[in-house]
């Protein structure tokens, strides 16, 4: 506060020139807010299956530092090791951000994304509970959450690999021009419907976790005489 207005600030600049008049008392207050940190983690399941991730920052993200104690990468892909990688972001100055996967690799799916704040790398600034806001969508692929600050933002994005399922045929005697049709619940084949004879196999496109079945629809003459998974 100058009394007379003199004194004058640059607040991009920090700077502030006095005006300082005999016997006058300028009083400054400089404010300072603490930036916050934005840590990505990629996790697969199952962690013995690595991929390859890309990623899309939103908000200004541009400073991931490679040399982390979380992980490696480079800005917009991950990579995993016994299915983990990370990014940690460099200082952000508080505000709204977003992390989004893009096109998953064959294969995979996203199957959670979850966003928390933590202080563990903000020396104890965060509380530790939950960040201003938060929205994920596993569905989207994106993550928008506000970092406050002196907190990091720690977001985990989970992906599943796929799985797929093979049905081959064999018949007794092996020469056999016999064919067999089958019914399935919940299955996408490379080629449907199926008909099967003896030696060849049909495969499934790649399948989320789940639970499936195949039938088999009886022929005249034949019996079925084994199942093996």
């Amino acid at each position: 506060n100058d009394p007379d207005g003199g004194t004058t600030y640059d607040a991009d600049a920090g700077t502030i020139a006095f005006d300082l008049d005999a016997g006058e008392l300028v009083d400054c207050t400089v404010n300072n807010r603490a930036q916050g940190r934005i840590l990505l983690e990629k996790e697969t399941d199952p962690l013995s299956e690595d991929g390859t991730f890309t990623y899309t920052q939103g908000g200004g993200i541009t400073d991931f530092d490679d040399d982390s104690t979380w992980g490696s990468g480079t800005s917009g892909e991950l990579s995993t090791t016994n299915g983990k990688d990370g990014w940690l972001s460099g200082y952000v100055t508080a505000g709204t951000y977003t992390i989004s996967e893009d096109t998953l690799p064959a294969e995979w799916n996203l199957a959670d994304i979850t966003c928390q704040e933590t202080n563990v790398l903000t020396g104890g600034a965060g509380d530790g509970g939950s960040s201003g806001s938060i929205a994920t969508d596993a569905k989207s692929g994106t993550a928008t959450y506000d970092v406050d600050p002196g907190e990091t933002v720690l977001c985990t994005f989970t992906n599943t690999k796929l799985g797929m399922i093979t049905v081959t045929k064999e018949t007794l005697p092996a020469d056999s021009s016999e064919t067999f049709d089958f019914t399935d619940v919940g299955i996408d084949w490379v080629s449907d419907p199926i008909n099967l004879g003896n030696g060849d196999s049909a495969s499934s496109v790649p399948l989320p976790a789940g639970d499936y079945s195949i039938t088999e629809i009886g022929v005249g003459g034949w019996d079925l005489t084994g199942l093996t998974c």
